[in-house]
């Protein structure tokens, strides 16, 4: 059985043209011999994704998760957090118990854990997340996720403003979970105090937060203008160029470095498969434009969702906004892996760190092979 590939070899901090090796699920040798060769393939660490509702014919919400596993290979992607937006709370049991028992058994992409998008969020921003289903923070009802999970829980996203959230923040992260302020209407000047209560993520920065305001002529910091120069924040960016436009992306990059950068899909069901309509979860009917994102039916055509995969996440990042190969896939791969506690494992090509390899062809966008705990998954 083939334990190793040659081309350019994309690690930690170089780029270049070599070899990788491995021995039953662990990274053995990266070996260099010069410089980035044209026309090579590209091997990278595979693609995490701590942010993604569907792919496919799958939806989180409806028992999608091991389908999800099965199809993410194809995408370079080997390991993701299935993310389950605002719904009843039985629903959301149900999910996190899903989640726990496909997380201990592997059929393609490895299920790292969930991640709750809500249902603790502003109404003000919630978009189109389901009224319904928002709810007042509330440490019962986490401490049930929490029972349920045992331990898969990995992230929960909320507003952090909400009555009672500074105890929900506290009560997740002692229980080592990882907690994003997204869908909020918190302002600026209250960073500093979600931070203090355990916040250390912010959820796809530019969509669903308040602007800039002018005072008086003054135009004043935004929240995520405090998230961008805050050093405590990890930021999440949809990197298809339309939920946030290339201008915001570099913006971010610059100001917040790529230490501090994870991209993410934020997609939705019918991802990957070809132009078309399709249902979400709650029945809505959307378009969905593998070059653009999945619109509504009617005009104003808003956005509905994203239609992003992480191959193309990364050819985006390079093509799109001038970041070089090492890294796109600090963003794509190792701050992901980084950010949930797992960087020490995953994401990066290391002896020492699990074989989950993603090889591209030159073009920096097919996926040619995807190999997850040292098995070719696809070739």
């Amino acid at each position: 059985m083939k334990n190793f590939f040659q081309g350019n070899i994309v690690s930690a901090d170089h780029a270049g043209y070599g070899r990788v090796m491995w021995h039953d699920a662990v990274i053995t040798h990266v070996e260099f011999s010069g410089e980035v060769r044209g026309g090579a393939d590209w091997i990278v660490p595979g693609f995490i994704d701590t942010h993604v509702h569907g792919l496919g014919n799958a939806d989180v919400s409806a028992s999608g998760v091991v389908p999800m596993s099965g199809f993410f290979p194809k995408f370079g992607v080997t390991g993701f957090l299935p993310t389950l937006d605002t719904v009843a709370p039985a629903t959301t049991l149900a999910f996190l118990k899903e989640v726990k028992e496909a997380s201990a058994a592997v059929c393609g992409a490895r299920v790292l854990g969930s991640h709750l998008e809500g249902p603790f969020l502003s109404a003000e921003f919630a978009g189109g997340m389901d009224h319904n289903q928002l709810r007042m923070p509330d440490v019962e009802e986490v401490d049930s996720w929490i029972g349920c999970a045992e331990g898969s829980l990995k992230l929960v996203t909320l507003a952090p403003e909400l009555p009672g959230a500074s105890e929900v923040i506290r009560k997740l992260s002692e229980s080592g979970v990882i907690v994003s302020l997204g869908h909020t209407a918190m302002k600026a000047a209250e960073l500093p105090q979600a931070i203090s209560a355990g916040v250390s993520r912010m959820c796809h920065i530019f969509d669903a937060y308040d602007g800039r305001h002018v005072e008086n002529g003054v135009s004043m910091p935004s929240l995520t203008d405090a998230a961008l120069i805050c050093n405590q924040l990890m930021l999440e960016i949809i990197m298809d160029g339309v939920h946030v436009p290339a201008e915001l992306v570099r913006l971010a990059i610059r100001a917040a470095g790529t230490g501090r950068v994870i991209a993410i899909s934020d997609a939705m069901m019918g991802t990957g498969l070809p132009d078309g309509i399709y249902p979400s979860s709650d029945g809505r009917m959307y378009k969905l434009d593998n070059h653009d994102v999945c619109r509504e039916l009617e005009p104003p055509y808003r956005i509905f969702g994203s239609c992003l995969t992480m191959n193309r996440a990364f050819n985006n990042l390079i093509r799109k906004f001038g970041c070089t190969p090492v890294e796109a896939v600090q963003m794509t791969s190792a701050n992901p892996a980084r950010s949930i506690g797992l960087g020490d494992k995953y994401g990066t090509l290391l002896p020492g760190f699990t074989a989950d390899i993603t090889v591209l062809a030159d073009d920096m966008l097919t996926v040619k092979s995807t190999v997850i705990n040292g098995d070719e998954v696809l070739n």
